[in-house]
């Protein structure tokens, strides 16, 4: 990256101005140095809720879609500006009656799935400096990656937000910083001001002003690292998310990596709101919360994961703290558990749970090259199980993901992914539910293609 100084900057500007060729000559390079992108995910979604116990509420999903990503990504005029804009769009090929949940498509009003369309990206770019000290700023529609909020990426496009981001590296030390106002979820039309996860006593959901978002991270030669991040929604929620690891390769293609989080919440109950966690939680919790004392949870969570060669191990525990662990920042704040224990269906971080987790992958590129299968065993114990007034909560989950990435020329790009979750727990269908939900199977299908068009 060049380096670019105020007034060089200034004097680019007035040349710009004066010059119709010098203007042609930045035009050409905006639009000679962009990228675009398309990216069609085909997905189907089953859960036919077979699989309930006597009590619960049973929850039915059989959804397929097409989705459609178009990514335009522009270079830099005076090679300081620029800027970025996505199209998503969710194409219904099958949502029939009796879907009781809007995994991939829209649901109206009706209770009908419709497709859906918008721009999801559309945004201003700006960088500045050198390769040792730069800074680039957004400002506009945009897409997150960090702990505290993220887009996520399970359905056929991704969520996005509204508002500005900051972006800096100092000789390899990255500082961020996110304002959001509003977000528009990853199966609906449009942008909505962020709202809170529950409802007040009234039956209306409180709008939040905004989220902000802070973050500091930074990886040594050595392989250690580490990555801090501080969320804030106003009268609503506070939450940090800390973590610091340790990555030893012994020799090319084998290393251990050892991970340790601390993730923490606070809950600003001023205006006396529910935040989620008095179902969960203690009845002595719930009173905290209507003499309007602030509610705080802490999570805990080590992990160690194994590479050698092909085959990937890792263990992992966590145990939650002081309450119920409710990390979203808004109502429909997905895929931002970062810890590892957080599964396809459950977040196992209900309070004073402890919970253990086993994975295995292993990837066949000596046998079949692209293809991949992986394997966890997730179990929580000893929740607070409100029905019962006791921590006799119990829930575990069994992931499988087989994956495969076509090597033929005429298909490159052309990805596949079958993803088998089966989660069971001792959650008696009372209205206080213990536990996440109800016990289920879930398979999901991705068949992926992503090509530069140019």
């Amino acid at each position: 990256m060049k380096k670019i100084t105020t007034g060089a900057l200034s004097a680019a500007i007035m040349a710009g101005c004066l010059s119709s060729g010098a203007q042609a000559d930045q035009l050409s390079t905006l639009f000679d140095e962009s990228q675009l992108d398309l990216k069609l995910r085909n997905a189907y979604f089953n859960n036919d809720g077979k699989h309930v116990q006597k009590g619960q509420t049973k929850r039915r999903v059989r959804q397929w879609g097409q989705g459609i990503q178009l990514d335009y990504t522009s270079g830099y005029m005076w090679d300081v500006l620029g800027f970025d804009v996505s199209w998503y769009s969710g194409l219904k090929l099958d949502g029939g009656k009796g879907n009781t949940n809007t995994d991939l498509l829209y649901k109206t009003d009706s209770g009908k799935m419709q497709d859906y369309s918008k721009i999801g990206v559309a945004n201003i770019k700006a960088r500045f400096g050198d390769d040792d000290v730069n800074m680039l700023i957004r400002g506009g529609r945009l897409t997150q990656d960090n702990p505290i909020m993220a887009s996520s990426g399970s359905r056929l496009t991704p969520s996005s937000f509204e508002g500005g981001s900051v972006e800096a590296d100092f000789y390899g030390y990255d500082v961020y910083y996110s304002y959001l106002t509003k977000q528009s979820e990853r199966n609906k039309n449009g942008f909505e001001k962020f709202v809170s996860k529950k409802k007040d006593a009234s039956g209306k959901e409180m709008e939040l002003c905004d989220v902000k978002i802070l973050g500091f991270k930074h990886e040594f030669d050595m392989g250690l690292g580490f990555e801090f991040a501080y969320g804030e929604a106003k009268d609503y929620k506070k939450r940090s998310s800390n973590e610091v690891y340790y990555v030893h390769e012994f020799e090319p293609g084998v290393s251990l990596k050892l991970d340790g989080q601390y993730h923490w919440m606070e809950g600003n109950t001023k205006k006396k709101y529910d935040l989620g966690y008095a179902s969960f939680g203690k009845p002595e919790d719930q009173a905290k919360y209507a003499k309007g004392k602030n509610y705080e949870s802490r999570l805990y969570n080590l992990n160690a994961e194994l590479v050698y060669q092909q085959l990937t191990a890792a263990v992992s525990y966590t145990q939650t703290k002081d309450g119920f662990f409710d990390y979203y920042m808004h109502n429909q704040d997905h895929g931002t558990g970062t810890f590892w224990t957080s599964r396809t269906i459950s977040d196992f971080n209900h309070e004073n749970e402890k919970v253990w987790q086993a994975s295995v992958a292993y990837d066949f590129m000596q046998y079949l090259p692209g293809f991949k299968a992986a394997l966890t065993y997730t179990h929580g114990e000893d929740a607070y199980n409100r029905p019962t007034k006791k921590d006799d909560g119990k829930e575990w989950e069994r992931d499988v993901v087989l994956s495969y990435d076509f090597q033929q020329p005429a298909l490159k790009g052309l990805a596949f992914s079958y993803e088998y979750s089966v989660y069971r727990n001792n959650n008696n269908g009372s209205t206080q539910k213990a536990l996440e939900g109800n016990s289920r199977d879930d398979h999901r299908v991705y068949l992926d293609y992503t090509v530069a068009l140019f």
